[in-house]
């Protein structure tokens, strides 16, 4: 056997994972490609989607390959497709979910929406991070291709290979995890001593050291108001307002470590910039809650005529 897939293999059965048949599974149409395939395909009765990925890329992040399977496997939200388990080709590792019928992404969806349709997307995916974040849980990795809307015009979350027990993560500068556009500060930014929450006197008066942040559930508010500015204004975030043409990777990365305000689009309603400026502070202890958004864009939306 490939010692690749011997390597994976153990990993997804230490981790008790359900180990398919690949002749149980039909595959058909591709209906996504973004980083890897998806494919809608059958399984007996079951409508699934098939996530394929490289062997090679499996094996070098098996990490983050375990995390996503444990993560679906936590959550039995109505709204995050139901994990049915993995199958191994010469060439794939197999993720096998539950189909969301006629899928688009939020970005998609929200082009044909009107504003009022825009808004409620945005409450229901609030929503689930609220559910998540009430099992500790940082999805870390928010953005539109990750939420998608059925044929019934419902919200659906996918994708938690960078998602995390919000008990004692951390990162640093070295090892941001997400898409950038879409990432809080403290993703890159080191904290000095003397700004942590009940942080004892120097008595030596000595220089703060500089930490990594702690990762919280308020990298997520952060990554929410950057899908809200996206969705409502048309504008991709860290874009230039008028050429609408995305900063460099790096500048962005910059930025943020600088912690630089976050650019809210101009031609949002003054409603939506307040809410908006509660997810972007800098410092997590100050932005908005889940609770408190989710509760200030239904009163937004019922505004609105």
């Amino acid at each position: 056997m490939d010692g690749n897939i011997e390597k994976i293999l153990k990993e997804v059965k230490d981790h008790g994972f359900t180990i398919l048949n690949e002749k149980d599974i039909e595959k058909y149409d591709l209906i996504g490609k973004g980083q890897f395939c998806v494919y809608k395909g059958k399984m007996g009765d079951i409508d699934v989607a098939i996530k394929e990925i490289p062997l090679e890329k499996a094996y070098n992040d098996i990490i983050s390959l375990v995390q996503e399977v444990k993560m679906s496997l936590q959550t039995t939200h109505e709204r995050i497709p139901k994990f049915h388990g993995i199958f191994i080709t010469e060439s794939y590792v197999c993720m096998v979910f539950g189909l969301i019928k006629g899928a688009k992404t939020l970005s998609d969806a929200s082009k044909t929406a009107d504003y009022k349709q825009q808004i409620t997307y945005l409450i229901e995916l609030i929503s689930i991070i609220k559910d998540l974040h009430s099992l500790k849980i940082i999805h870390r990795d928010l953005k539109p291709v990750n939420v998608m809307v059925n044929d019934e015009n419902k919200v659906f979350l996918i994708d938690f290979g960078t998602s995390k027990f919000s008990s004692g993560t951390t990162t640093g500068t070295l090892d941001p995890k997400g898409t950038t556009y879409y990432m809080a500060p403290e993703n890159f930014a080191y904290l000095s001593d003397e700004n942590e929450e009940n942080e004892e006197e120097d008595d030596n008066n000595k220089q703060p050291e500089e930490k990594p942040y702690k990762i919280s559930v308020q990298v997520d508010i952060w990554s929410l108001g950057c899908i809200i500015s996206e969705i409502c204004s048309g504008i991709i975030p860290w874009s230039n307002y008028k050429t609408k043409k995305k900063f460099d990777h790096f500048l962005v990365m910059n930025l943020l470590n600088d912690k630089k305000l976050f650019p809210i689009p101009d031609n949002l309603k003054d409603e939506l910039k307040s809410i908006l400026k509660g997810c972007f502070e800098s410092l997590p202890k100050e932005r908005l809650k889940i609770g408190e958004l989710l509760e200030k864009m239904i009163k937004y939306r019922d505004s609105l005529e």
